[in-house]
Order: structure tokens, then sequence, then C-alpha cells
């Protein structure tokens, strides 16, 4: 994510941010029930050319996964 989203997200890069959300779904831990909502929503904001909606969307989900992903899935490869 640091990779990928983080850059996009600094650049306000719409493509690449919906790239980005589109990438981070597809490893959604199936114990993580609304990882694949959140980055859907930052996806689909990123195609309406919201980006600040996108960041938004990035925040839930840290504010809901982070510190427990960190904690379970730390040494797992994303990108």
């Amino acid at each position: 994510m640091r990779s990928q989203a983080a850059p996009a997200m600094k650049a306000r890069d719409k493509v690449r941010l919906e790239r980005a959300f589109t990438q981070i779904a597809t490893f959604a831990p199936p114990d993580y029930p609304q990882w694949v909502k959140l980055s859907e929503a930052g996806a689909a904001a990123a195609r309406r050319g919201d980006v600040d909606e996108a960041e938004v969307a990035c925040s839930d989900c840290h504010d809901t996964y982070r510190a427990r992903y960190r904690a379970e899935r730390r040494d797992r490869p994303i990108f």
C-alpha cells in the first residue's frame, strides 16, 4: 500500500489511485468484512475524480483495520 496508494494519494493521481484501491480490494483477508467495501468506495471516489472522498475511504479502512492488520499479518506480502 505504501508503495502504490500513498504516492498516488500524495500526487492526487485519480487513475493510479483507482488502480491502487482496486488492487487493495483483491487481497482482503477473509475475516476483515469491510475491507472490500472500503476499497471499492475509494476506487469509486477516485473514478469520479473525488480524491478527498477517496482519502476518507483510506482513513476509514486504516481506522478500522490498521492496528489489527499489523498485529496479525504484518509479514504478508501485498504488492
